[in-house]
């Protein structure tokens, strides 16, 4: 079954279904089971990256933090990568990502990666959008974050440890209302490593930068 949208048609959460009549009992988790009317499972077809607009994320500025950890948590299982397409983007609690997944020691290489025109905010500008502690590398790739007092939050010991990652980051706007783009991240007098590529903190440098 291929669907037009998630909620409505044009929507950006259409995705291809197949039917497995072997599997009765699985939920329906509105994301990669649907289970019809009639109690048949239809599982989603996922090809490359995970689009979270197929898990029920909404790109029209209405909350849905609880959807993206949905996606979140299956692609650390699997090793997939999210893509937020363009659209913007409402955050009420911090989305974590912080789980260790698989990969060495545990941890994988997390990577997100989101349209040119994809745009974040919190619901107030004191909240931290995502948590970062303990991965081993993370990427973040385009974006623009418009309003919370920190977006990226890592560990918040008094020197690295062992599962502190390697955060890179490009292509990334942050507004002048998005504060502290790293708020605790890897707190150290040595730095493991933090990188900006291509990135924007607007004119108000002492407020869009990172306390380290």
């Amino acid at each position: 079954v291929q669907t037009l949208g998630y909620t409505t048609a044009g929507d950006g959460g259409a995705g291809l279904y197949r039917a497995d009549t072997s599997d009765t009992s699985s939920a329906d988790d509105g994301f990669l089971v649907i289970v019809s009317n009639d109690s048949v499972r239809f599982k989603l077809v996922l090809d490359g990256d995970i689009n979270v607009l197929q898990a029920g994320v909404t790109k029209d500025n209405t909350e849905s933090a609880a959807r993206q950890q949905v996606v979140m948590d299956y692609c650390q299982q699997i090793n997939a990568t999210p893509y937020y397409p363009d659209g913007q983007y409402k955050i009420g609690t911090t989305i974590d990502l912080s789980s260790p997944g698989g990969g060495d020691e545990g941890y994988r290489n997390v990577e997100i990666k989101c349209g040119h025109e994809t745009k974040f905010e919190g619901t107030s500008n004191a909240i931290t959008l995502f948590n970062i502690e303990g991965q081993r590398r993370f990427k973040w790739s385009g974006g623009w974050f418009r309003k919370a007092n920190v977006c990226f939050q890592g560990a918040t010991g008094a020197s690295p440890q062992p599962s502190d990652a390697y955060a890179y980051f490009n292509n990334v706007i942050f507004d002048p209302e998005s504060t502290g783009a790293i708020q605790k991240g890897y707190a150290s007098t040595a730095p493991i490593g933090i990188y900006w590529t291509d990135c924007d903190f607007g004119t108000d440098q002492v407020n869009d930068g990172m306390t380290l």
